[in-house]
């Protein structure tokens, strides 16, 4: 089952880390000035949402925004990948870690653990890039098997601007502790029925949609 992490200390730790290791990054990548990139904390780490169920590691992840590309090569979305990978296991490595993994949607840290005593944890950071009208999309490696065949290609992200303005509505009204739980019971919900297609996102929209209908009628 699903609950809340309460050791506020632990995720202190973790999001002090994690912040200080996606702000070297980007210094390092625009220090290079072939592309141009921000970060941006999103999921249950943005929400305060953080969940465990029994001891597994928390996740954090950030949205890496590519701004500009300055060098045509790049604009192969292998090389930007493969790019963005090499850098972010250089700073892995001035850490101590090992080298992180091209996973589908994003590049995925081996598990992270600061000191003896504290939670263990990864780090899940997706490419993206938003278009002028605030489409944003995602960079995709599609895997087949042989590498020769992979595809990478942007995938169109969901428009989450009515989502996050109806979460803003809920939490100045005080409904937020209500929409919280909702999620909770969601992701219980669907964990219990085995249910895999039910992303966190999918959960915490559905639960902001139903808080935000049951007081606006």
């Amino acid at each position: 089952m699903y609950k809340f992490v309460t050791d506020k200390k632990s995720i202190k730790e973790i999001k002090t880390f994690s912040l200080n290791l996606i702000n070297k990054l980007v210094v390092s990548i625009n220090k290079e000035k072939k592309i141009s990139v921000q970060w941006r904390l999103v999921g249950s780490g943005a929400r305060n949402l953080i969940t465990e169920n029994g001891k597994k590691e928390i996740d954090f992840d950030f949205n890496l925004i590519i701004n500009k590309i300055k060098e045509p090569q790049y604009e192969d979305l292998k090389k930007l990948k493969d790019y963005v990978r090499m850098h972010l296991n250089k700073k892995l490595s001035d850490f101590g870690y090992r080298d992180s993994e091209d996973s589908t949607s994003s590049l995925t840290t081996h598990l992270i653990k600061i000191k003896k005593s504290s939670r263990e944890f990864k780090i899940d950071i997706a490419i993206v890039k938003v278009e002028k009208n605030s489409d944003w999309y995602r960079l995709i490696h599609k895997k087949t098997g042989d590498t020769d065949k992979d595809e990478w290609k942007w995938e169109k992200g969901p428009n989450s601007n009515e989502l996050i303005k109806r979460a803003q509505i809920l939490k100045k009204n005080g409904w937020w502790l209500e929409t919280r739980q909702a999620y909770l019971t969601k992701k219980n919900l669907y964990l219990s029925r085995g249910d895999k297609n039910h992303s966190s996102y999918i959960c915490f929209s559905e639960a902001v949609n139903e808080i935000y209908n049951k007081y606006s009628k």
